[in-house]
């Protein structure tokens, strides 16, 4: 199996898929501290975008592991990994918010799971066609830039599984109090 294979990357989609299951319901089902970092604890558009990239993070380390032995991860093959997991929740509610313009009610739950997991599909799929088809060569400030990141999106995301933000992005902020 190769990396930029259709195979890997509809495996690739499968394992994501199957770690962002898990994250979903990993907190009710266990509901001790550790795991309210990683797992999803309402279901808030913020919680969403953090099993996004948890799960994403995942999906990379299985990557990782099947791959590393091969000449088909250069040398910037983690920082184009990382910056994709930072990416995808924002990704994520992008394409998520595309439906909502024209169509006030989804109906059914059914209907809005399916397009949630072909929303967050289709963010996988985009995600793996950046990353094959970016020949970037970071440099060390751009390296640094996306440790940067990384550490402030763990940071929002850490610290808004035991709160939620203040301000909701997709209301007017209450200033009568």
């Amino acid at each position: 199996m190769k990396l930029n294979s259709l195979k890997w990357i509809t495996l690739k989609v499968l394992i994501f898929l199957v770690f962002y299951s898990i994250l979903h319901f990993l907190w009710v089902l266990v509901p001790i501290v550790p795991f309210a970092i990683i797992a999803g604890t309402s279901e808030s558009v913020m919680q969403h975008m953090k099993l996004a990239f948890y799960a994403y993070i995942f999906t990379t380390i299985v990557e990782y592991l099947i791959f590393r032995k091969t000449d088909e991860l250069d040398s910037d093959y983690l920082f184009v990994r990382i910056f994709s997991s930072i990416l995808i929740g924002w990704l994520e509610l992008l394409i998520w918010y595309i439906v909502p313009v024209f169509i006030e009610d989804f109906g059914p739950l059914w209907v809005e799971l399916t397009y949630s997991f072909v929303v967050l599909i289709l963010c996988v799929i985009w995600l793996s066609i950046f990353e094959l088809n970016s020949n970037i060569k970071f440099s060390k400030n751009v390296k640094i830039l996306i440790i940067t990141l990384l550490v402030i999106t763990i940071f929002i995301y850490t610290a808004y599984s035991f709160m939620e933000p203040f301000l909701d992005v997709f209301h007017v902020p209450d200033h009568t109090h």
